[in-house]
């Protein structure tokens, strides 16, 4: 258990990054109009940087683990770029149309950070009990 420490830290911040994503997500709907401008932009930039950082560490760490690891850790980062992307665009534009595509991306870039946190868990071996059983 203890040769997995820091890969279950790792997955367990990624499902705690996206719940507090899709809580950020949710209420950047329903705030005022100028306040959810300027706090939009602000973690649409997080977004991003956290996606190159964790494309960064991902494909330095996560690659000598196995495949699935590695592809977990990729599309999760993928993900988070493209939303921070996809929302500082939105947030430039004054059209209705790239609102709903962020909302779709942010969506899915939630889906993708629960899922390959959990996945990563699975898969390094942190819900194992072979180890404990006689």
């Amino acid at each position: 258990m203890t040769d997995n420490i820091g890969l279950v830290i790792a997955a367990i911040g990624f499902v705690i990054f996206s719940e507090v994503q899709g809580v950020v997500c949710s209420f950047l709907n329903l705030t005022t109009h100028v306040v959810v401008r300027n706090f939009e932009m602000i973690m649409n930039c997080v977004f991003l940087a956290m996606g190159i950082i964790v494309l960064a560490v991902g494909t330095t760490t996560h690659s000598t683990l196995s495949m699935q690891i590695f592809l977990c850790s990729l599309v999760c980062s993928i993900f988070l770029i493209l939303t921070g992307m996809m929302g500082v665009f939105a947030a430039c534009q004054r059209h209705e149309g790239w609102f709903k595509a962020y909302s779709v991306v942010a969506g899915f870039n939630m889906a993708s950070l629960i899922i390959g946190g959990f996945l990563m868990l699975v898969l390094g071996g942190a819900f194992s009990v072979s180890e404990y059983v006689i």
